[in-house]
């Protein structure tokens, strides 16, 4: 066993479900993508950030893509004061993935005598793309990169090493005439042509800070994310049972910020705070008995 099947099967050991290899270099094919974009309100507007890896981290040769699976939740009947978040939201995995990838580069740069640096979704590139020229799968309709063991309900952290290793080729692959996800977005921002409308996207908009009054009445549902495209994705399982993404509204709008931190601290979407997800509760009340 040579050292980068080493590298593979202790991260397999230590929790992750897929990995691969792609070769560090500047998205010049993306530049023009981000220099035209409307960035989203927690996005960072520097352009050289979102397509230089060497900003990140100089002298990177090697990206380590790492992809961690989570449940898709079934849909559930709420109680009148239940709530619920996407599914991919339950404890953060922020934390969990950076764990483990300080784990594995700790192995890495013991193993090949090399340095490198972690990453997890808020560095600043785009890990969707770092996964892709990895290897990891193809760009489906609703921009997750569908992988062949995983589809697309699974989270990416990644790291850079200063050490060649060999790369995974990129996968080919598309939708063809499928557009399931495109049919059931229910604010229209997947577009059908591989393209996303990020700004009209129903979990960006669960996120945001000042609404419209259209987008109000969108958060009907969710009160943080949204895993529509995903659920009627036809690579992906429903597997889990929705209790873990369900809470009770009325005790989420009792709290002062410090008792959300202690009692919601560890779930991915309190990083939003606590008058986002607060505004977002009464916004799903308010809009249930509208339609009643």
């Amino acid at each position: 066993m040579n050292k980068q099947e080493m590298i593979i099967d202790y991260a397999f050991s230590i929790g992750f479900h897929q990995i691969g290899f792609g070769k560090v270099r500047r998205f010049d094919e993306l530049e023009k993508i981000y220099a035209d974009r409307e960035f989203l309100e927690f996005e960072d507007s520097d352009v050289e950030k979102h397509v230089n890896p060497m900003m990140h981290f100089n002298g990177g040769k090697t990206f380590i893509a790492l992809g961690l699976s989570y449940d898709l939740d079934k849909s559930i009947s709420l109680k009148k004061t239940e709530v619920k978040v996407a599914s991919s939201n339950k404890p953060d995995y922020h934390g969990i993935i950076r764990e483990k990838l300080n784990e594995l580069l700790f192995f890495i740069e013991n193993s090949l005598e090399c340095n490198g640096k972690t990453f997890v979704d808020i560095e600043g590139l785009n890990d969707r793309y770092v996964a892709y020229l990895s290897g990891f799968g193809f760009y489906g309709k609703n921009g997750h990169i569908i992988s062949p063991y995983l589809g697309t309900n699974y989270n990416i952290g990644y790291l850079i090493i200063d050490k060649e290793l060999n790369m995974n080729s990129i996968a080919v692959g598309d939708c063809k005439d499928c557009d399931l996800c495109v049919k059931a977005c229910p604010t229209g921002a997947i577009k059908g042509d591989y393209t996303i409308e990020a700004q009209k996207c129903l979990s960006y908009i669960t996120q945001k800070k000042n609404l419209g009054d259209y987008e109000e009445i969108l958060i009907k549902d969710c009160i943080y994310g949204c895993d529509i495209c995903q659920k009627v994705c036809p690579h992906n399982h429903v597997l889990g049972d929705g209790l873990e993404s369900v809470f009770d509204g009325t005790k989420l709008l009792d709290l002062s910020n410090r008792l959300f931190k202690r009692e919601y601290g560890d779930y991915d979407f309190s990083w939003r705070g606590y008058s986002i997800i607060k505004r977002n509760v009464l916004l799903n009340f308010k809009n249930r008995e509208s339609d009643i």
